[in-house]
């Protein structure tokens, strides 16, 4: 089951940066990249695309979101 879970995370990180290459200036593309990362507890990986996401889209719950994963980093 676990492996089946991992497979399908997998994918979906696949899918999600393919969709970077189709859209590369849409923001919420990388957000929703970095949100799957959030999910599979890469906050390194996350904090890379939001950051990337940022680039063409200034949003303040980004950079939030940003700075608490900055903390959880840094503290863990």
């Amino acid at each position: 089951m676990f492996y089946s879970l991992l497979i399908k995370k997998n994918e979906a990180i696949t899918i999600l940066s393919f969709n970077t290459i189709l859209f590369p200036k849409e923001s919420y593309v990388y957000v929703s990249l970095a949100n799957k990362h959030v999910q599979m507890k890469n906050k390194a990986s996350a904090i890379k695309y939001y950051e990337k996401s940022l680039e063409f889209d200034n949003n303040e719950e980004i950079q939030n979101k940003i700075k608490e994963l900055r903390t959880t980093v840094n503290q863990g």
